[in-house]
C-alpha cells in the first residue's frame, strides 16, 4: 500500500492528522461543558451556525464549544483533499478510503496525549506525566465519540473527494474526445 503512494502524501497526511487530533484533544479537555463541542461534533456544529451568523451566542462558552466543533467540517475538507490527491496519484477508491480512515485513527490517537496535556494545563494538575495518563484512563471512552465524528467526516470527505475527482476526470475525457 505504501509503495503505491508517494512519501509526500504520507507525510502530509500524518502531519494534518496529528494537528486535527491535537485540536480534538485540546477541545475535549476543556471545562464548563465546552468539551461537548468536541464530543458531539456533527450535532453541535449545525446548532451553532445560526448564533454564529447572527452573533448571538448565549455566552462565551457556547462560542468556544462551537469553535471546537469546527474540527469536523475542517477534517471533512482535509479528507476530501487527500482522497482527491490519492486518486490523482492513481490509487483506487478503496485505497483512498483506507487512507483517510488511517488518518482518522491517527487523529484519534493523537487526541489522547493532547487531551491529557491540556487537562493538566487547564486544571493545573501536578505530578508525573505517567500518573496523569493512568488517571485519564476512565475518560478514554470519550475518544470513541471523537473517532465516530471523524469517521463521519471521513465518509463525507471521501464522497466529496471522489465526486470532484470523477467530475474532473469525466470533463477531461470529454474534452479529449471533442478534440479528436
Amino acid at each position: 500500500m505504501s509503495l503505491r503512494l508517494s512519501k509526500t502524501i504520507w507525510i502530509t497526511m500524518s502531519t494534518c492528522a496529528v494537528l486535527l487530533g491535537i485540536w480534538a484533544g485540546v477541545g475535549s479537555a476543556q471545562e464548563h461543558w465546552t468539551f461537548f463541542g468536541s464530543l458531539l461534533g456533527w450535532i453541535a456544529f449545525p446548532a451553532g451556525v445560526v448564533p454564529f451568523l447572527t452573533r448571538n451566542f448565549s455566552n462565551d462558552y457556547d462560542r468556544i464549544a462551537w469553535i471546537i466543533s469546527l474540527i469536523y467540517p475542517l477534517a471533512m475538507l482535509v479528507y476530501a483533499v487527500f482522497v482527491y490527491w490519492t486518486m490523482y496519484e492513481g490509487a483506487k477508491k478503496r485505497l483512498a478510503l483506507l487512507f483517510v480512515v488511517i488518518s482518522a485513527l491517527i487523529s484519534t490517537l493523537a487526541s489522547i496525549p493532547a487531551a491529557v496535556l491540556a487537562m493538566r494545563s487547564v486544571q493545573e494538575m501536578k505530578g508525573p506525566l505517567w500518573k496523569l495518563f493512568i488517571n485519564y484512563a476512565p475518560a478514554l471512552a470519550s475518544h470513541g465519540f471523537i473517532l465516530i465524528n471523524l469517521l463521519i467526516s471521513v465518509l463525507l470527505g471521501w464522497a466529496i473527494g471522489w465526486a470532484i475527482f470523477t467530475l474532473r476526470h469525466k470533463r477531461r475525457r470529454h474534452a479529449v474526445q471533442l478534440e479528436a
